[in-house]
């Protein structure tokens, strides 16, 4: 009887070194575990910080900027049309100033104090380019865009020419409180 106490005690003491073992083990295997995730979460948030850094870059260092006159023309009462010329800015990347561009396309935003409108139609005359619908460095396409159904008497509002990346060129209309308009209105 007493070899089978001491046959006993000798099986609980092998179970108490397991779980010994595996109160030890187990943290460690919880920690590789989370730190299995904290590296893999580290590298995706690498990955968006690259990914931002990029866009940021590029929509930095492209976009479109005024390059020469802006007009506005009138039916004597109110701005029918507003036209701007552009260019990209200094170093930039090309810009699609297709109006029919389903494909990054550049849109124009009208903004007035009674409404906003987007994707307002356009159409682009090209002073120099060479015949393709990007608007390249060196290149000016002149914007010409319909704010007849658009525009109150004597209300301001602003135009956005806005590419698919990158800095966006504004005008800015103020039309004047008489009671006949110019044909053409020189703008700022």
């Amino acid at each position: 009887m007493h070899r089978r106490i001491a046959g006993l005690h000798r099986e609980e003491r092998g179970v108490a070194v397991a779980q010994v073992g595996l109160l030890f083990a187990a943290p460690l295997f919880v920690a590789s575990a989370l730190g299995a995730a904290v590296i893999k979460a580290g590298n995706f948030s690498s990955a968006r910080l690259d990914q931002a850094v990029h866009s940021a870059i590029r929509d930095t260092s492209s976009g479109i900027q005024q390059q020469g006159p802006a007009y506005a023309r009138s039916n004597g009462t109110t701005i029918t049309h507003v036209a701007i010329d552009i260019g990209t800015t200094a170093g930039g990347t090309p810009v699609n100033v297709d109006p029919t561009a389903s494909a990054e396309p550049t849109t124009v935003r009208f903004i007035s104090p009674s409404r906003v409108e987007q994707r307002i139609p356009y159409v682009t005359h090209w002073i120099t380019g060479d015949g393709d619908p990007l608007l390249e460095p060196g290149e000016i396409a002149e914007v010409e865009v319909d704010v007849s159904k658009l525009t109150q008497p004597g209300e301001p509002f602003t135009l956005e020419i806005r590419p698919a990346h990158g800095l966006y060129a504004t005008v800015y209309v103020t039309p004047a409180a008489a009671s006949h308009l110019d044909a053409v209105i020189p703008l700022p």
